[in-house]
């Protein structure tokens, strides 16, 4: 179905025309030519033609703001990427603070999305009234929260705690790892894939126990001592507790 454009345009300013023919690549070749029409039959004042050219203006001004928030953006992803894109210079400690922010944050948020998927499952289970391991999940999810608060203001604690957590999942990771390998024949676990787990906690504590890392939290040196001790005694006695208990 072919478009009346003279009918349609006939109710155009001549404004919105002058704006027509100013923009070929928005417009079918027809329309281009049934607006130049309409203004060959029209007196165009100068009101008329500053009214298009503010139009354009705005366009513009529109495209430039776009334009500086997207560089913007990219500046700010390249900046906060720059510890892992050019890992040779000398990198602002805050940089490499901000991209594990980015890392610890996309992890919270996985283990926030399976706690609330794992208490939705129970809710719908009849079998599962009042089973306590799902508040494990409810409990891990609340200490994640406060660290992450903690570390996104900058407070000793965050650093503390996530020190502490990480040393005593590195040493009941071990166990585990001991575990699994005595009972390899029988666990569908493979010790290779504990391994690479308790790798990425043991980069966490090199990460936090750098200075300029933990200058970032006022921590000390007595400060960084306490909380690893505290970590590996947490540890064994989680270790100890299900030892007991099993």
């Amino acid at each position: 179905m072919e478009i009346d454009f003279y009918k349609e345009f006939s109710s155009y300013s001549t404004a919105d025309l002058l704006i027509i023919i100013q923009e070929p690549d928005k417009y079918q070749p027809a329309a281009i030519k049934t607006a130049e029409q309409l203004l060959q039959q029209r007196d165009i004042t100068q009101a008329d033609r500053e009214e298009a050219d503010q139009h354009f203006a705005q366009q513009a001004d529109i495209e430039s703001t776009r334009l500086a928030r997207t560089n913007m953006y990219k500046e700010q992803v390249a900046s906060t990427l720059e510890p892992l894109v050019v890992p040779n210079t000398s990198v602002d400690p805050a940089k490499w603070f901000t991209l594990f922010l980015w890392s610890y944050g996309f992890f919270y948020a996985w283990v926030l999305y399976r706690v609330i998927s794992i208490q939705i499952q129970l809710l719908q289970c009849e079998n599962c009234k009042g089973y306590p391991t799902g508040w494990g999940g409810v409990v891990n999810a609340i200490f994640l929260t406060i660290v992450f608060f903690c570390l996104l203001k900058n407070r000793r604690w965050g650093w503390i705690l996530l020190m502490v957590s990480t040393v005593s999942t590195i040493i009941t990771g071990m166990f585990q790892l001991q575990v699994v390998y005595k009972y390899r024949n029988v666990l569908p676990i493979s010790p290779l894939s504990l391994i690479v787990m308790n790798v990425l906690p043991i980069f966490i504590v090199l990460f936090l126990w750098r200075p300029s890392i933990a200058a970032v939290f006022e921590v000390n040196a007595r400060v960084k001592r306490r909380s690893a001790w505290a970590g590996i005694v947490v540890g064994l006695l989680y270790e100890g507790v299900i030892g007991w208990v099993i």
